[in-house]
């Protein structure tokens, strides 16, 4: 039997490489969603045409949702019977799950969060070449997904959700970005052969374009704390299913805590209840009940017990 100490340390992983990966995922497609946004606004600069968040605002899609969910949902399985590895009635709840983890060991957590996000897809329909043995451990992996399926659903439902509001956020503080600057450049004015006029809409349109930054580290930092949140809140939905009814906050126990956090370490709670989080509440670290200050890049995580 592992250590708590070790128990910890996979679990931690376990949700690491979840967050890290999929804040990446989400990083990349929103790029993509702001540099469409970016060239509309270029292009309608360049031909003098009116520059509104009407008319470039475009709606960011984001996909991975679907999956992500259940990737969270199972992982968030593993680290249950990883933390109560003696517990034979969890065991039997989540017997497909043991059954997976019988095939794979979770001492290397990174290897085994790909190995569950590969058979996720192949159960979500992506073409994903299987050997035997993972053809035998996504035989359960599908059944657990299918005995699951409304509370995932829900779940789905509700991070999906949450992605909207925040892609309607970014998308618009893009646009109000871009015809701010536009409007600044309209009142500049160079001087060209010893006279000063203004700029023509191409070299606005030129000048706009080279304004404009790539910030993925600011967007991933966002999606960052948006992921931690929802694989918190997916662990919780999961442990009440199963009858845990309380908490415990963890921290990294580093140097990078914040004090408000580290105050919470080690603090159990009813699973119902709130924890006091600086001059904020919540119910699972990351929560978005929580001020910005108190969520933002937060890798603090939550562990249950009765």
């Amino acid at each position: 039997m592992a250590s708590q100490k070790k128990k910890l340390a996979i679990i931690e992983d376990l949700s690491n490489t979840f967050i890290d990966e999929n804040a990446k995922t989400y990083a990349k497609q929103y790029q993509e969603s702001l540099n469409a946004i970016q060239a509309t606004a270029v292009a309608r600069v360049s031909k003098g045409l009116k520059v509104t968040q009407g008319t470039i605002g475009k709606t960011i899609s984001i996909s991975g949702i679907n999956r992500n969910t259940r990737n969270a949902y199972v992982l968030s399985s593993v680290s249950l019977l990883v933390q109560h590895d003696r517990n034979a009635v969890l065991a039997r709840q989540l017997k497909p799950i043991a059954n997976i983890m019988a095939l794979y060991s979770v001492n290397n957590p990174v290897q085994f969060a790909f190995k569950i996000d590969k058979l996720t897809q192949r159960a979500l329909g992506v073409k994903v070449t299987l050997n035997p043995r993972e053809l035998k451990a996504f035989k359960q992996l599908d059944l657990f997904l299918r005995q699951n399926k409304k509370q995932i659903q829900d779940l789905v439902n509700t991070n999906t959700k949450a992605l909207r509001a925040i892609n309607k956020t970014i998308s618009t503080n893009e646009s109000r970005t871009i015809i701010k600057a536009r409007r600044r450049l309209i009142n500049e004015r160079i001087v060209v052969k010893g006279v000063k006029r203004p700029l023509t809409n191409n070299e606005i349109a030129t000048r706009l374009r080279s304004e404009f930054k790539n910030d993925s580290a600011r967007l991933e930092r966002i999606l960052q704390t948006e992921v931690h949140r929802q694989d918190e809140l997916v662990k919780e939905v999961n442990a009440k299913a199963l009858g845990f009814t309380k908490k415990t906050w963890n921290t990294q126990r580093d140097s990078k805590v914040r004090p408000t956090h580290n105050v919470l370490d080690r603090t159990s709670v009813k699973i119902n209840q709130f924890f006091k989080v600086g001059k904020g509440k919540a119910q699972q670290p990351g929560a978005s009940t929580l001020p910005p200050e108190e969520s933002i890049n937060c890798r603090c995580f939550l562990t249950y017990t009765n």
